[in-house]
């Protein structure tokens, strides 16, 4: 009888585990808010990065002119 009741214990422990070690590997995955603005973001770093680039680019061949010649 007391193995019994151990079993189910620690059986009942180890599911309530799985079952929280579950929920907080798959909530970030499902949750819409997170990964839609995680995606924002992520957008938002890359496009201000390719305009810093770009005016880099701008700044760079102003300051260097290829048409002069000697």
């Amino acid at each position: 009888m007391f193995s019994d009741r151990l079993w189910i214990t620690a059986v009942v422990v180890a599911l309530s585990s799985l079952l929280i070690l579950t929920f907080f590997m798959l909530y970030p995955i499902t949750s819409k808010d997170g990964t839609v603005e995680q995606t924002k973001v992520g957008l938002d770093k890359a496009i201000n990065k390719f305009e810093t680039i770009r005016e880099e680019a701008k700044r760079d061949s102003i300051l260097t002119p290829i048409n002069l010649s000697p």
